[in-house]
């Protein structure tokens, strides 16, 4: 009993510590049949028809960088919009309360993997902080964000084109031209309930 202890005991240990080695990509068999954007098309070792794509592990990752910042702006701007159109709706003089609903933030979303830092001397006698993580938690979490990312941006979409239909009602119903702009009468309005 006291030896399969200390057996598994070793085990997990070993598995918490191999976590992110780097393993051998292993040449299986696949036989070239043609290509398209994405990678090659061929036949595996099961003799199945798939397409295969390599990808350094550098560019995977600035890709996703990329394609988060790109995100990220397009987030942030939705919610700009929404924020505006809330604002605006909630505005008395359109019949709304005053009260502006609050948005959650995108920088919250985004949570980075720990960051092992080492302070100390390089060989010239020079002070260094060396910082270090796992590039395997680094791309998940990237991953992660552009997904939060993509949902925020549907979801601000959908209540963008909501919160635009109904300040078009509450303009129509206040006088005002269904769309926000510079006219004789938005100018009149603003003037007469300042």
């Amino acid at each position: 009993m006291k030896k399969l202890l200390v057996f598994i005991s070793t085990s997990l240990v070993g598995c918490a510590t191999t976590q992110y080695e780097v393993k051998k990509l292993e040449n299986q068999k696949f036989e070239i049949k043609g290509g398209t954007a994405d990678g090659k098309i061929g036949i595996n070792e099961k003799n199945q028809v798939v397409i295969k794509k390599e990808r350094s592990a550098d560019y995977e990752l600035r890709v996703q960088e990329l394609a988060n910042t790109h995100l990220q702006d397009r987030a942030v701007r939705g919610m700009h919009m929404l924020k505006l159109c809330r604002s605006d709706l909630a505005d008395p003089r359109l019949g709304g309360t005053g009260e502006i609903s609050p948005i959650s933030a995108v920088d919250d979303l985004h949570s980075l993997p720990a960051i092992r830092e080492e302070m100390g001397l390089d060989k010239d006698g020079n002070l260094n902080i060396v910082s270090e993580e796992f590039f395997e938690e680094r791309l998940q979490a990237e991953r992660k964000y552009g997904k939060a990312l993509d949902g925020i941006i549907k979801v601000t979409e959908k209540h963008t084109l909501s919160c635009e239909n109904d300040l078009r009602k509450a303009r129509l119903r206040a006088g005002l031209p269904a769309e926000k702009g510079g006219s004789d009468l938005d100018r009149e309005f603003a003037n007469l309930n300042q």
